[in-house]
């Protein structure tokens, strides 16, 4: 995910119920996955994330139903 889609991305994120979320970053670039703009899940089970993070969003203390976490950088 490019720098310049986040707000767009993470909307229709907000806008899903979701269980399950695997975001990866754009893989040529250097840019870091940015998922600040992403509301908290209020029913994710699972939740993986491919890419460089530059920071922990301000969401993930919120998450109380997840069940499995993955990060990792490919």
């Amino acid at each position: 995910m490019r720098q310049v889609d986040e707000k767009d991305l993470c909307a229709a994120i907000d806008n899903m119920k979701l269980h399950k979320l695997f975001l990866k970053a754009a893989a040529k670039e250097e840019e870091p996955l940015r998922i600040d703009a992403l509301s908290s899940p209020p029913c994710l089970e699972k939740l993986k994330l491919v890419g460089k993070l530059e920071k922990v969003a301000c969401w993930f203390p919120s998450l109380h139903c997840v069940t499995f976490l993955s990060y990792g950088l490919d």
